[in-house]
Formats: structure tokens, C-alpha cells, sequence
């Protein structure tokens, strides 16, 4: 899938996904202790997933004016 957004003024940004699979507006949980997301969720820079969601410094990429900037990100199921 491929997302544009035209107009972006140039800055630091981060992006995060969920493929909400039930419309529910939300991240479905479970699994041990009910802390297993049961949706594909994914960040810019595909970073490695611990236990909560990266820190934005991961996440991050550069926006210049005038630039196309291409961000992949590979979705996760756990």
C-alpha cells in the first residue's frame, strides 16, 4: 500500500500504523495477560519491537522542503 500526503511542512516526524482488523478504533489485545497485540501495528524505520512502542528518536526521519521522501514500514503480527 502507498499513502501521499502532499502539503507537509518540512520538519522531524514519525509515523505509526494499525491495521485494525475489527474496526474497533483500537489496538486489539490478548494473549498472556492480555498484553499480546492481536492486529498488524508498524513505526518508520521498522524499528525491533520490545514491550511497549519505540521512542520517537527511533521512529524519526527528516522532511526537507521541496524533498519526496519515501518511508517504508513493514507491518507486524504477532
Amino acid at each position: 500500500m502507498t499513502i501521499h500526503f502532499d502539503s507537509m511542512d518540512p520538519g522531524t516526524y514519525a509515523i505509526s500504523i494499525l491495521h485494525d482488523e475489527d474496526q474497533s478504533g483500537d489496538m486489539g489485545m490478548g494473549g498472556f495477560f492480555n498484553l499480546i497485540p492481536q492486529e498488524g501495528f508498524g513505526f518508520s524505520n521498522n524499528p525491533e519491537i520490545g514491550f511497549s512502542e519505540p521512542e520517537f528518536n527511533v521512529c524519526k526521519f527528516e522532511l526537507e522542503e521541496g524533498l519526496i521522501v519515501s518511508v517504508p514500514i513493514s507491518l507486524i503480527y504477532m
